[in-house]
């Protein structure tokens, strides 16, 4: 792994912790993917024409709920024993 604040290291102070703790739940062979894709849904939702403040927040909100969302899948599909 790249190491997770390689891929965080503009995230919001707020996130960082929120999203280290994500990413430590997961298979350690997933967390560089899985950060690109975080990285991607942030940049998707900046363009929103939004001011900076906002435009921000929707941004971390967008990506944060994906991510809450892929931890929680794969948590239910560990269970379910369908997860690698």
């Amino acid at each position: 792994m790249q190491g997770v604040e390689m891929y965080i290291r503009d995230c919001h102070p707020d996130d960082v912790n929120f999203v280290k703790g994500k990413i430590a739940e997961l298979p350690p062979c997933w967390r560089d993917k899985v950060l690109e894709f975080y990285q991607e849904r942030f940049r998707d939702n900046t363009n929103q024409g939004l001011n900076e403040q906002k435009r921000s927040n929707v941004a971390r909100r967008a990506a944060n709920q994906w991510l809450l969302k892929y931890v929680k899948d794969y948590k239910k599909h560990k269970e379910a024993g369908r997860a690698v």
